[in-house]
């Protein structure tokens, strides 16, 4: 389901039961600034893997070689840095366990101008 206003969009992702990585959104040249865990999910960490062209996917790294990564707890909100996703095409996000039932994370964007 994608929700659009002027500024943002709401997105749901899946991860499948018995998968670690969700299907794919295409953030369309805004950037993630929230993400809101489903009130059961297996994993305590989430990371993000990005592609230009939804085929090939790389693990999202800073320049100092940190992995973009949130800890966290089950049926909670998140914030993120806008600026941390900017030039981002299409996103993944990540479990660090195998997810015991089908997960949907709910992903809000907003337009960077």
């Amino acid at each position: 389901m994608t929700i659009n206003n002027p500024i943002y969009t709401t997105n749901a992702v899946t991860i499948a039961s018995g998968q670690t990585t969700s299907g794919s959104i295409d953030l369309q040249g805004s950037g993630l600034v929230a993400m809101i865990m489903p009130a059961a999910f297996t994993g305590t960490a989430v990371t993000f893997q990005i592609s230009p062209d939804d085929v090939t996917y790389y693990d999202l790294y800073n320049t100092n070689n940190t992995q973009l990564s949130a800890s966290i707890t089950q049926g909670r909100a998140y914030l993120f840095v806008p600026g941390d996703f900017v030039g981002v095409r299409y996103l993944k996000v990540k479990s660090n366990a195998s997810e015991g039932g089908s997960r949907i994370i709910t992903l809000l964007s907003r337009v960077l101008a």
